[in-house]
């Protein structure tokens, strides 16, 4: 009975040191906001959907084109261009696309095998013999894991993106031009 009860411990230590190291793979549900200067959104969004809010309710879906002083500049879905004044901006999201979990994994594994390789041919060759199996074991194992968070990942999520640093814009509108 006493052996039953110790595997049961270690079977149960098994599966949380398993949840661990595959958690990575539902990771993002819960993002804080990105933090960023006014100056550098359209760098942060690099080319993702953004959603933008303004005080009276609107949404402007698009991508962002350029960011000035008092304005920023969207490329919307229907490739209008529209510029959301800064002080009209109550919200500011990228629309990130669903999970790619098992790439995302894949190149993990990739770069810890190469990691592992050039450590393999230096002073550091015993952590390579150690680096190499780790890196295969660990992908083995998340495996399964990713591609059941990538079948599941059924919806695009949102991540708010904070602008620091905001100083008082000059005017307050929402232009539309074709």
């Amino acid at each position: 009975m006493k052996h039953l009860h110790v595997s049961s411990k270690l079977g149960a230590a098994a599966v949380l040191g398993l949840a661990a190291l595959t958690l990575p793979c539902f990771a993002g549900t819960g993002e804080s906001p990105i933090k960023t200067h006014w100056e550098n959104v359209c760098a942060i969004s690099d080319g993702k959907q953004l959603i933008v809010t303004t005080e009276t309710g609107e949404v402007v879906e698009g991508y962002c084109i350029s960011v000035d002083v008092n304005k920023i500049a969207i490329r919307t879905l229907d490739h209008r261009f529209v510029q959301v004044s800064r002080s009209a901006l109550m919200k500011l999201e990228m629309q990130r696309p669903k999970a790619h979990q098992l790439a995302s994994l894949g190149r993990g594994v990739k770069k810890g095998l190469h990691r592992g390789v050039q450590d393999l041919f230096s002073p550091m060759a015993i952590g390579g013999m150690v680096l190499i199996p780790a890196t295969l074991a660990w992908g083995a194992v998340s495996t399964p894991f990713c591609i059941l968070g990538d079948l599941f990942a059924t919806e695009e999520r949102r991540r708010e993106i904070k602008v620091t640093a905001l100083d008082p814009p000059v005017s307050n509108h929402v232009a539309y031009s074709h």
